[in-house]
């Protein structure tokens, strides 16, 4: 007993001078004195300047993965495409929050300019640099092999962004009855688009504001809340869609910069008008940004020529084919005749966006400054 007495005293003692030192050092590392350099820059990296509901990415750990490898042509040519992707970036944008929360009470006002936040927390997360980055090197290259000017540029971003195939089983969710209806919610970001490889509309509104901005153009999301449907607005010369200063721009499907299609994909018909949520890195990011990049007024006449000519083209067919069917003519005129038919129904196919009878696109699309060409040498009727 002895021998044990003083053992357990010295333990005792032991113990005490432990807990004691413990709880001193977790103090003081409270206090910021003791903390370890490294864990400080990975706090400071990864935790939000300011408290909020918004969604920001952490990167984390998960498999590893690889930008698709996206195809397209733009004026005559073919290119590839294939982000570089950190696999840890991505599953951190899988996993970030999603949402936002308002007041009851919250207004219009208050409730678009929160959605105008998400939407650019969503585009222009930091962490998506190196993506986005990657995408743009691309674009830049295939941007100075072809010699495209500022207006051509839009274009051919716009181009690649069309051709991501439409994910038709996102923006739906079920209502109180268990039918499906459409609905914009839990966008995934630009990052998980370009492995994924498909997106629906807010999604494709998102990649192609983030690689337009980069380059100087001026963006927004035309929101139309009552069709539940975004278009992208990239800033005009001119006084753009409905006003609002910025021409309109289709992301689910081809078609032109300005173009507004008669009927979108799910047969949605749009008529209300926009809300304009303007969209600008430094919402994200907090940098500031001159953005002042412009879809030129020239370009804007060529398209709305390029529709005027398509729409007047079938009438054009009509009246040639009774023409070529009520005139006798011999087969050197016949084929002069034949031709003319041909141009309207060239016209009708590739100045806009057709597919086949299985529902694939027929890649018979001309880009704008092959149309205007083709106008000038073809278009007999104009």
């Amino acid at each position: 007993m002895k021998f044990f007495r003083p053992l357990v005293l010295t333990l005792l003692f032991v113990t005490f001078v432990a807990g004691v030192t413990y709880v001193t050092m977790h103090r003081l590392d409270d206090w910021g004195l003791f903390a370890d350099s490294s864990a400080e820059e990975v706090i400071s990296e990864y935790e939000p300047e300011e408290a909020s509901t918004y969604p920001f990415i952490i990167p984390m750990e998960g498999p590893e993965v690889t930008g698709f490898p996206f195809e397209f042509s733009f004026l005559d040519d073919y290119f590839s495409v294939q982000a570089q992707i950190d696999h840890r970036v991505y599953h951190g944008a899988m996993t970030a929050q999603r949402g936002f929360l308002l007041t009851e009470d919250a207004g219009d006002e208050e409730r678009f300019a929160a959605i105008a936040t998400y939407y650019n927390k969503l585009t222009f997360d930091p962490e998506m640099d190196d993506a986005i980055d990657s995408v743009i090197e691309q674009m830049r290259s295939i941007r100075d092999d072809l010699e495209l000017n500022s207006d051509q540029y839009i274009e051919l971003m716009t181009k690649f962004v069309q051709t991501i195939p439409y994910d038709e089983d996102r923006g739906f969710v079920s209502d109180l009855y268990g039918n499906e209806v459409k609905a914009l919610g839990d966008p995934r970001m630009p990052i998980q688009v370009l492995v994924d490889g498909k997106a629906d509309c807010d999604e494709k509104v998102m990649l192609l504001a983030a690689l337009l901005t980069r380059e100087g153009f001026g963006t927004s999301v035309l929101f139309f809340e009552a069709e539940q449907h975004m278009a992208l607005g990239v800033r005009s010369a001119e006084g753009g869609f409905a006003g609002t200063g910025y021409e309109f721009v289709e992301t689910t499907g081809l078609s032109y910069v300005s173009e507004i299609p008669e009927e979108f994909i799910g047969g949605i018909v749009l008529e209300s008008d926009p809300v304009v949520l303007l969209l600008d890195p430094g919402e994200a990011t907090g940098g500031n940004h001159v953005i002042d990049g412009h879809f030129s007024a020239e370009a804007i006449t060529q398209v709305a020529r390029i529709i005027e000519v398509r729409n007047t083209a079938e009438t054009a067919a009509e009246e040639k084919r009774a023409f070529i069917e009520s005139t006798p003519m011999t087969e050197a005129e016949f084929e002069r005749e034949n031709a003319l038919f041909q141009a309207c129904i060239t016209a009708m196919n590739s100045l806009r966006a057709t597919v086949d009878n299985l529902g694939y696109d027929t890649g018979d699309f001309m880009d704008r400054s092959d149309a205007i060409e083709w106008i000038n040498q073809y278009a007999w009727w104009e």
